[in-house]
């Protein structure tokens, strides 16, 4: 598998929409914050990897990443956060939506090495079924090789919230907009960047595939 390596060097938010493959996202510049926000849209039999690399002390990788399936589409995905450096955060969060027979796999590796410490990092990903014949599978987990981190990571799937789609549609929306309406909540709660709330908006009234 070629890999992509992308240098993170300035705290302005990187945008991408459907990639696969391999890609290393690497910090060179210390102090630097870098924020990664990565759309998968209906994607089928997609494969992707993410490699946090840290090359100077005290800086911060947080990568979001936005998945939606529908049909019999699969995503497979599985991010790594590599720590060598001292005093570095990474963080990764996964939110997905699957709809009809879609499926999503999910692996997730925080790696602390013995000279990273003062690590902190975190992983998390939270999975929305919105069919009963959807399925998610998610593996977090962690290998920390040294003292004074700070770690956390879990994972959550669950359908749909009912009581949510009937209180919408006891106040005249169709079933089919309450369900949209909770669904785009979902997803907001993750973006942080002006920039990225207007990619998303675009993408969606667009109906990128």
């Amino acid at each position: 598998m070629n890999s992509v390596h992308v240098h993170i060097i300035q705290d302005t938010p990187l945008i991408l929409h459907n990639i696969t493959g391999e890609h290393i996202f690497q910090i060179h510049m210390s102090g630097v914050t870098g924020y990664v926000y990565i759309f998968l849209l209906h994607m089928s039999g997609a494969d992707l990897t993410i490699i946090c690399q840290f090359l100077q002390r005290g800086t911060k990788l947080i990568v979001k990443i936005i998945h939606i399936q529908k049909c019999d589409e699969q995503l497979n995905l599985t991010t790594r956060q590599e720590h060598t450096m001292v005093d570095c955060t990474s963080s990764v969060e996964v939110k997905g939506a699957l709809y009809d027979q879609a499926r999503f796999t999910y692996k997730g590796k925080i790696a602390i090495f013995p000279e990273a410490s003062m690590t902190q990092a975190y992983q998390k990903s939270h999975t929305l079924l919105l069919s009963d014949k959807a399925c998610a599978q998610a593996t977090p987990s962690l290998e920390v090789q040294t003292q004074q981190v700070q770690c956390k990571h879990g994972s959550a799937i669950a359908a749909i919230d009912k009581e949510c789609i009937e209180y919408l549609t006891s106040r005249g929306l169709a079933s089919d907009d309450a369900q949209k309406i909770v669904v785009e909540s979902f997803f907001k709660q993750i973006f942080e960047h002006d920039e990225v709330k207007k990619f998303y908006t675009l993408i969606q009234k667009s109906k990128v595939e």
